[in-house]
């Protein structure tokens, strides 16, 4: 067990013992908070997209990583528009998810043996897509996954089926982290190069893999050109990236001769501790911190009651004074949950209008694709390469819904953040000392380092409840992008699923398409173009709009909700306090000299916990993300 994996057994071993410390001081609503939060520390995932041109490697490079030959489907000719995913689980088994029919629906998922995933993977056993496979997902029990990352290889950019770039942009805005491989034989190109670029924007976490190095007399000229290539586009000085080159041969050679030297040499040793150890511990240092924010924010409103008590107890004129404080702070409670309250018709119209706003820049981009559409059409593009145009509308189509997606989950920060700002209410009078803040904090942001930290959507989607599986391109536009607050789950996502899953499957016939251009006059290949393009932007325009409509609603619904939550949570608190102080007061002048001895007791017991989370949160602090991430030496 490595440090990171003994500071999640000890924060979780932490939430029964807090629970079982504060007994009855804690109200139901902040136990189910509590309860929540311990959750997320159990169940989070982190994804990392494994992306890069056609023909770099990828699977290949998985396979070798993970130590599993073959469990990526390799050699074949190409793959499909297909994301395959693998986690950790016990079992070892495959589940086939499918693209939605042209009546809306979509077959249910199929689970086949890891050894059929090619028959649906790659094109050689799934031709052009006849299957019509959204994603496969896999899970066996390998030892490196079981601390959340999952690995998610996609279709290859740059190919000559543009299903295959469409795929792999619309997996982008759920990575936590990007694996992007690229090759010692080749100089990064700048089709890659402008994928990196996109990528970058949507997922600051990158790690760098050169393929192929056994190929090269002397691989670090190659890798240090492609650092300071890929150091250009993200605009950070090169010795900042992690860039690995890696020799997937050489290892496999190293592994059945026992050649201790040969491994080294072949790069995966450095890549191992960038992802097991970089990437995990980054993300695990994330997750950690929200679970000691919900026990520090637990254990203040616990500690709440039994410190008004002990201020209450100096003389009468104080207990005066905290009686009538919290009872102020209560009617506030009070009526801030009450139905009238101004604050939720507030939300709601700030919400309204930012989404108005987005939902205008959504309009405006998708009458940007329909115009490039229309010039595109009356250029030589139309009939020299029609598979490339198909390719530049639905990458359109498909950053059009993610930027609606990302303006709009960063505008829900921004009112979570300022609504529970304006409904917290005091737990203890004014001259007690307060624990943290207990309404939204995790959803805050915490400064990361340049390219180590999580992305802010990744730092989002941890306070996810419930661990909802990573979905394929689909149903990630459809939900996975989003803002989510602890216990409730998504609160907001951009979707046009079915549409985009659509234009995938419909990508993937585009072959076909070519072949009747043979046949075709010059004009009925055009209108033939048209017509299908048309239809495609039309749909997902349609599509997006509507389901952009419902997840503003959502958003508006479980913003209230959750806020609800945490007001109910500050009442039940202020209320335990009142009606302890009644007691207090009712009780005789020996009775309050045993209660205040029985209050010392308690509050050297709080003492402790709060002593033991501190040296918890210390551990997490003095967890180093970027240790096992560094470049190697010697590049």
């Amino acid at each position: 067990m490595n440090e990171l994996q003994a500071l999640g057994a000890a924060i979780l071993d932490a939430f029964p013992q807090v629970l079982q410390a504060v007994g009855d001081d804690l109200t139901g609503a902040r136990r189910s908070l509590l309860e929540d939060g311990r959750r997320l520390l159990e169940s989070g995932r982190y994804n990392v997209v494994v992306c890069g041109e056609f023909g770099r490697g990828k699977s290949s490079l998985l396979n070798t990583l993970v130590g599993r030959p073959g469990l990526f489907p390799v050699d074949t000719a190409a793959t499909t528009s297909v994301i395959t995913i693998l986690r950790w689980d016990e079992r070892e088994r495959a589940v086939v998810t499918f693209l939605e029919g042209p009546d809306g629906n979509a077959p249910e998922p199929l689970e086949i043996p890891l050894s059929s995933v090619a028959s649906y993977a790659t094109e050689q056993g799934n031709p052009e897509n006849r299957e019509g496979v959204l994603q496969i997902e896999m899970t066996a029990p390998i030892e490196e996954l079981r601390g959340g990352l999952v690995l998610v290889d996609t279709p290859g950019t740059g190919s000559t089926d543009p299903g295959h770039t469409a795929a792999t942009r619309a997996f982008l805005p759920s990575a936590d982290a990007i694996l992007f491989v690229a090759t010692a034989s080749e100089s990064l190109s700048q089709v890659e190069l402008d994928f990196l670029k996109l990528a970058l924007e949507q997922c600051p976490t990158v790690v760098t893999a050169i393929t192929m190095i056994d190929r090269e007399e002397d691989p670090g000229p190659a890798i240090g050109r492609a650092r300071a290539r890929i150091g250009a586009v993200a605009g950070v000085p090169p010795e900042e990236l992690v860039v690995v080159g890696v020799s997937a041969h050489r290892k496999r050679r190293a592994l059945t001769r026992g050649d201790a030297g040969l491994l080294d040499r072949s790069g995966f040793p450095d890549l191992d501790r960038a992802l097991w150890e970089g990437l995990t511990m980054t993300c695990g240092r994330a997750r950690a911190e929200r679970a000691l924010d919900a026990l520090d924010t637990a254990l203040a409103e616990a500690f709440a009651p039994l410190a008004n008590e002990l201020a209450a107890l100096h003389d009468d004129t104080a207990f005066q004074r905290v009686d009538a404080e919290l009872r102020r702070a209560r009617e506030r409670s009070r009526e801030l949950s009450s139905q009238g309250s101004r604050w939720r018709s507030d939300l709601r119209v700030d919400l309204d209008t930012a989404a108005r706003g987005i939902r205008a820049r959504m309009q405006d981009d998708f009458d940007a694709v329909t115009d490039d559409l229309r010039t595109a059409l009356e250029s030589e593009i139309a009939f020299t390469d029609p598979g490339r145009l198909v390719g530049d509308v639905s990458a359109g189509l498909i950053d059009t819904v993610n930027r609606a997606g990302i303006a709009l989950a960063e505008r829900a920060v921004e009112l979570a953040d300022r609504y529970s700002e304006r409904t917290m209410t005091r737990l203890t009078a004014s001259d007690v000392p307060a624990g943290p803040a207990p309404v939204l904090k995790s959803v805050r942001e915490a400064p990361a380092r340049p390219r180590q930290g999580p992305s802010r959507f990744a730092r989002l989607r941890e306070l996810m409840a419930g661990g909802n599986a990573i979905r394929g391109p689909a149903a990630i536009i459809g939900g996975a992008i989003g803002l989510a607050v602890p216990g409730v789950g998504v609160v907001v996502g951009v979707g046009v699923g079915g549409a985009i899953g659509q234009i995938v499957g419909w990508l993937g016939g585009h072959r076909e398409m070519a072949r009747k251009r043979r046949e075709l006059a010059r004009h009925e290949q055009l209108e033939h173009l048209r017509g299908e393009l048309g239809l495609m932007v039309g749909a997902a325009r349609r599509k997006a709009e509507r389901d952009f409509t419902e997840q503003v609603a959502r958003c508006r619904e479980v913003l209230v909700k959750e806020l609800e939550r945490e007001l109910e949570a500050a009442e039940q608190s202020q209320q335990r306090s009142i009606l302890r102080l009644t007691e207090l007061r009712e009780s005789g002048g020996r009775r309050r000299g045993a209660h205040s001895a029985e209050l010392g007791v308690q509050a050297e017991r709080y003492a402790v916990l709060r002593r033991r989370l501190g040296a918890l949160r210390e551990r997490t602090a003095a967890l180093d993300p970027a240790a096992g991430a560094r470049p190697p030496r010697g590049e």
